[in-house]
């Protein structure tokens, strides 16, 4: 019987082919993922929109503290902890987070205002920052977030110069 075994030769032939174009297209996705995921990481994040000094009328007193949280905007370690040291030493304020703003590298310290009612006046002036952003706020986020920028080295060290 030449015919069946020609038959199982030409199966063999289209199975060994069709396992050479599925590894092909394996390999083309996984070059393809890999370019992607490096061009991907070498681009820079994008920049944090220019600031703009915004300042809300401040009531007289305030009876309860202010929730800040704080964020390290600028890749200097230690400069949100430092931030939050001049606030806690402040009186007023109420550190409820210290973490770091992913993907954020500013020049400038920003404080973000969800309120509009003059807590992050208080707390930009506390701190020297003179750019407030509002911003809307969500349900799970303090009324106040301070993103800590370079400005100039300041935050290297904990509480220098202050």
């Amino acid at each position: 019987m030449p015919g069946a075994k020609q038959q199982r030769t030409s199966l063999k032939i289209w199975c060994l082919n069709l396992s050479i174009g599925v590894a092909a297209l394996l390999t083309m996705a996984l070059v393809a993922s890999t370019v992607h995921g490096v061009v991907a990481r070498r681009r820079p994040p994008p920049p944090l929109p220019e600031a703009t000094t915004a300042v809300a009328a401040e009531p007289a007193a305030w009876t309860q503290p202010i929730n800040v949280e704080v964020l390290n905007g600028c890749g200097v370690r230690g400069a949100a902890n430092a931030a939050a040291s001049v606030l806690r030493l402040a009186t007023g304020f109420d550190v409820v987070r210290i973490g770091n703003a992913r993907g954020v590298r500013i020049a400038r310290s920003v404080v973000l205002d969800r309120t509009g009612d003059g807590q992050a006046a208080r707390v930009a002036e506390a701190l020297g920052v003179r750019d407030i952003l509002f911003q809307r706020a969500a349900d799970d986020l303090p009324p106040v977030t301070v993103i800590v920028g370079y400005d100039q080295g300041r935050w290297d060290e904990p509480l220098a110069g202050r």
